[in-house]
């Protein structure tokens, strides 16, 4: 296609040709101008056959984001390698496409002049305000001609996605988390693989089909009865645990809905890290999701995906049960449960309860401004959260700011209670 240089060329070669054709001032002029336009034409027309001989395939274009899943205000580092395998040097212009992230530094766009099979490299430093789901690219590659007159754009590279989570502004103490292991922190177990706790209590003789790796060599080696010994341990389950998070418009009071999903976020990957089973629910979504993931390394990177996506839906009917949460062992209901009526809440938490499973609504709230106003709408607060507790007195309320600590300090409760037990 033309350039604005060019199409501005030609216009201007026509037009003057016209004029002084018209007027027939000066032959030898007319003669230079006609043979100027009818030159300019057929140069174009050669450049433009040879811009279209220009295959895709001889342009590649690479690029690297790191990382690909950040916290709201994380930078990420794009990296595009544009590389020629054309015969001949050509001038490129790159432009590499990104909508709803913010320019930290450097430039998306660059231009160079490339020799036969030459390269470039384009390096600049992204950020998302807003979490959500976020794509980098296609980049858009401009060929230009030599005095670039003619262009030839095409389209290349594929795009990359990049999910930005709510930030976790939350600094934990060691005292306030749980179990810590090589992995970070851990989960109801002390296994990183397993996600159980195996606690050796015994030696016992070898029975077939035990596996090879229980034998006690040394146990064996000092045994005056010519009999292998195995270790005999105490195998804790792990837990399963559910999420429930209220994500219509009565979560969006200030940053309440976005630290109550980072909360979500971190405990989901503290507990798959250790192998419990985590099951995530959303109520009030403008999209719900429900799901159940037991692998870090398989399902974790889906549930960031689908939370990070989350938008307030509406008004929701409180559910009377949840049959895909009744194998659960744990399940938290985060919410200010401003739909619910005492007596609905109450008949939730009695259905989830019938299969054995403990069942903790916690209900998170703004830290109280001094204006007289928001004073006036805690004291309201206060008031209706008393009124749900005279039908569920176990309904916790804690600070948004300390959300987090807390519900690992409540896990940690749980998770000290006897499991089931099976020897190995």
């Amino acid at each position: 296609m033309l350039t604005s240089r060019g199409l501005w060329a030609l216009a201007a070669a026509y037009s003057l040709t016209a004029l002084s054709t018209a007027f027939f001032v000066y032959p030898p002029l007319i003669l230079s101008l006609l043979t100027t336009t009818v030159f300019l034409a057929v140069y174009i027309v050669q450049a433009f056959r040879r811009m279209a001989s220009i295959s895709q395939e001889k342009i590649s274009v690479e690029r690297q984001v790191s990382p690909p899943a950040v916290s709201v205000g994380q930078t990420v580092d794009v990296v595009l390698q544009l590389s020629s395998r054309l015969d001949e040097g050509v001038e490129v212009e790159v432009e590499d496409v990104f909508e709803g992230l913010v320019l930290v530094e450097g430039s998306p766009t660059t231009y160079a002049v490339l020799e036969p099979g030459g390269s470039l490299t384009l390096r600049y430093r992204l950020k998302a305000e807003k979490r959500g789901e976020y794509t980098v690219g296609p980049a858009v590659v401009r060929i230009y001609d030599g005095p670039r007159l003619v262009v030839r754009k095409m389209v290349a590279g594929k795009p990359v996605r990049i999910l930005a989570s709510p930030a976790l502004e939350t600094r934990l103490k060691l005292g306030e988390s749980i179990i810590r292991s090589r992995d970070g922190v851990g989960g109801s177990g002390l296994n990183p693989l397993t996600g159980a706790d195996e606690v050796f209590r015994q030696v016992k003789p070898y029975t077939e089909g035990e596996p090879v790796r229980r034998i006690a060599w040394r146990r064996t080696a000092r045994s005056m009865e010519d009999e292998i010994l195995v270790k005999q341990y105490e195998h804790f389950s792990s837990v399963g645990i559910g999420l429930i998070l209220d994500c219509s418009p009565s979560m969006a009071v200030g940053s309440l809905l976005d630290r109550c999903l980072a909360t979500v976020l971190f405990l989901t990957s503290a507990f798959l890290r250790k192998g419990d089973t985590v099951h995530v629910k959303t109520l009030g979504a403008a999209d719900n999701i429900s799901l159940r993931a037991t692998s870090y390394s398989s399902h974790y990177m889906e549930v960031l995906s689908k939370v990070s996506k989350i938008r307030p839906g509406g008004f929701y009917t409180p559910p009377e049960k949840l049959d895909e949460l009744r194998d659960l062992d744990l399940i938290f209901i985060l919410s200010r449960f401003a739909y619910w009526s005492g007596g609905e809440l109450a008949t939730l938490l009695k259905n989830l309860s019938t299969s054995g499973a403990s069942v903790l609504p916690i209900c998170p709230v703004k830290s109280p401004r001094p204006e007289p106003l928001f004073t006036t709408l805690a004291r309201l607060e206060e008031a209706r959260i008393r009124h749900l507790r005279e039908k569920v007195p176990q309904i916790q309320v804690f600070p948004e700011h300390v959300l987090l600590p807390q519900m690992l300090n409540l896990y940690r409760l749980y998770s000290g209670r006897p499991r089931h037990v099976k020897y190995l």
